[in-house]
């Protein structure tokens, strides 16, 4: 019926168009999440899996206007979905041509100037193009009441964003505390690189101390996180969530002769142990007839060399659940890195054993000999293998065990109810 027409005439105008506005967005309290990675459910990295869990759990809710400011790769675009529910606003990471330079002319001193304020944790290129979107945002009218900044590159770039927007509330979402993983860096480091590294750490430590004082919360993956958090002085408003884990509760364990180690083989954490442990602890085993299973995309040449008839480097593997049904257990010699680790989580959710070190283990509160296996050394993991293949650790008992302790403690459906409720009492 057109307005002319309408046989409440004036009146009937406005009831129309009382009923075609949307009022569930009047009273919304206003989002506005800035990630440097955009969140889907085939997304390979840990953080990825953690922010596509609850960003889309925050949308599900109805109770918020959400908006999305990220970045991503050109081979992402296509998985991306959340574009369908809310309104998201993308950089692309792969520039041509002059764009490419441009890009190219500002990031240059922020990844690679061993004296950047910043530790090289930031690029000044996104910083300029998120800021672009968030000056357009308030333009139109859109003020955000809260902002959701995720990981310590976005969180680096806060000033700019207060800015714009100086009365919203933030939320800080620390995947890891770099302070944490530079100085693992730092500490393994040798010659120059050592005393750069120390220059890196000193001054991310400083940056990333004085961006988080600007947070209403800050949420942190584990515990070990929380408490270092607080060792610096932060207590009140630091948060712990769980972090989202894919459950493989439904695997069928044979606990044949396979050694699994899994990740995304380009991170340097996560090739450097599978080399480890194919040259310190596989000569060992050679008697065994034991095969070490390496599972992750974009292994480095060097990994892949190594391959022979006892060790696999498999490359992607869309389905790991056969590779999980057949191992006698996983493995997790990490030696870089910090926060917790999403593949031991996996892994005792699998049912196997798990062999790792206090960094694998970080912020997980297991017991040794109970829920998992501590190794330190290769002699620990040669010792532990062997009573794993003659019976002495029964790995039913482990995974079980394993399994109350995810049951008890990382619960990420509680958790997600939880987030949703500080983000409703954050005034």
């Amino acid at each position: 019926m057109s307005f002319r027409t309408h046989p409440f005439g004036e009146l009937g105008k406005l009831l129309l168009l009382v009923s075609d506005f949307d009022w569930r967005y009047r009273f919304m309290k206003k989002i506005v999440w800035i990630s440097p990675y955009i969140p889907y459910d085939t997304v390979r990295h840990a953080g990825g899996q953690i922010h596509n869990y609850y960003i889309k759990k925050l949308v599900q809710s109805g109770k918020f206007e959400v908006r999305l400011v990220s970045s991503y790769l050109p081979e992402e675009i296509e998985s991306f979905t959340l574009n369908k529910s809310i309104r998201c606003d993308l950089i692309c990471n792969y520039d041509k041509g002059l764009k490419k330079i441009i890009r190219n002319g500002l990031d240059v001193g922020r990844l690679f100037f061993p004296f950047d304020r910043y530790g090289n944790q930031k690029t000044l290129y996104n910083e300029i193009l998120m800021t672009r979107i968030l000056r357009g945002y308030k333009k139109e009218g859109f003020i955000p009441d809260i902002l959701i900044v995720e990981w310590t590159q976005s969180l680096l770039s806060l000033d700019c964003f207060r800015r714009i927007f100086p009365n919203a509330k933030i939320i800080g979402i620390e995947e890891d505390v770099t302070i944490q993983a530079l100085t693992r860096k730092w500490e393994r480091a040798i010659g120059i690189q050592k005393v750069l590294a120390k220059i890196r750490l000193q001054n991310i430590k400083r940056e990333e101390i004085r961006i988080l004082k600007e947070c209403d919360i800050i949420i942190v993956n584990n515990v070990k996180d929380e408490e270092l958090l607080k060792q610096y002085g932060f207590d009140k408003n630091v948060k712990r969530w769980v972090p989202f884990y894919h459950r493989y509760d439904d695997i069928h364990n044979v606990y044949d002769n396979k050694i699994i180690y899994y990740g995304d083989m380009r991170r340097r954490e996560n090739y450097t142990a599978a080399e480890w442990f194919i040259r310190e602890v596989m000569p060992a085993l050679a008697d065994k007839d034991v095969v070490f299973q390496v599972i992750g995309s974009n292994p480095p040449e060097e990994l892949k060399g190594m391959e022979s008839d006892n060790v696999q480097v498999t490359g992607y593997i869309a389905d790991i659940k056969p590779f999980f049904e057949t191992a006698l257990c996983m493995i997790a010699p990490l030696s870089l890195g910090a926060g917790i680790k999403i593949k031991v989580l996996e892994g005792m959710s699998a049912g196997l054993p798990v062999l790792t070190n206090e960094i694998g283990i970080e912020g997980i509160p297991a017991v040794d000999e109970r829920d998992f296996m501590f190794c330190k050394t290769n002699e620990d993991y040669v010792s532990s293998i062997i009573k794993l293949l003659n019976g002495d650790v029964d790995p039913i008992e482990v995974a079980m065990s394993a399994k109350a302790l995810l049951d008890e403690s990382f619960n990420f459906e509680k958790s997600a109810n939880q987030f949703i409720k500080w983000v409703e009492d954050l005034r």
